[in-house]
């Protein structure tokens, strides 16, 4: 079978996967710093209950889909494994755009001034939600 990528793609990618649990190791511990800052109870829900959590399912579903289809992978994959890629890629979207959403619910949940978060972030924020939202609506 030939090879289906280029040698310095492969490289990054396993340089990438080799890193993924350091750094959602260290995104974590900088969510659980921050939400100490937070007095507002909802903002801090959706950064424990939805970013952090969501985080954890976008890392698990990228390690269980190049578990099962690594890289350098030469054998065709059989109907299990087919279904299981399918499977992880999806909660791999849903999360993925959940976590756009919580982001922006938990950015207009909390008081700027907490943060000192511009006002422009924030806008910038809700336009790529609604953007996302007419994708999924078919409009965009």
């Amino acid at each position: 079978m030939t090879q289906r990528f280029r040698d310095e793609d492969m490289k990054k990618a396993e340089k990438a996967l080799i890193s993924l649990e350091s750094d959602y190791e260290k995104l974590l511990s900088k969510i659980f710093k921050i939400k100490n800052v937070f007095k507002n109870k909802r903002a801090n829900e959706y950064l424990l209950h939805g970013i952090a959590r969501r985080l954890g399912i976008i890392k698990r579903c990228i390690e269980n889909i190049y578990s099962i289809f690594p890289l350098k992978r030469e054998r065709l994959l059989s109907r299990n494994e087919l279904t299981d890629i399918v499977i992880n890629l999806h909660a791999f979207l849903v999360n993925t755009f959940g976590l756009l959403d919580n982001i922006t619910i938990f950015t207009n949940s909390m008081d700027n001034t907490e943060i000192g978060l511009p006002a422009l972030c924030c806008r910038v924020i809700r336009l790529c939600d609604k953007r996302i939202v007419r994708i999924n609506q078919g409009i965009y």
